[in-house]
């Protein structure tokens, strides 16, 4: 006996196409396992909401800096560490793609 499953996935509405079009999803690359570097990894994700006088500030000056800081249980003695910044589509602020 052959167990089968499908799944009936609605099509995205022209809306959706046009957001994802408008706003293409960056994703990171898992880290390759580095001579000396334990074989796991760690992903931050910081999702910002801007107000309008924040918006026109980074109009003017096409900047904006992230810090994360990270606190383990153990001494770090190497590191790697790489970021990516996508420009999500309005609304998709608390969305996981």
């Amino acid at each position: 006996m052959t167990d089968r499953c499908y799944a009936a996935i609605d099509a995205p509405t022209l809306l959706e196409r046009l957001w994802r079009r408008l706003f293409p999803a960056r994703y990171r690359e898992i880290p390759e396992d580095l001579e000396g570097f334990a074989p796991s990894y760690m992903i931050t994700e910081v999702r910002i909401h801007l107000g309008w006088v924040d918006r026109l500030r980074i109009l003017v000056s096409g900047n904006l800096r992230v810090e994360t800081t990270t606190k383990t249980d153990v001494i770090i003695t190497k590191m790697a560490s790489q970021s990516t910044v996508t420009v999500l589509a309005p609304g998709s602020l608390h969305e996981r793609h």
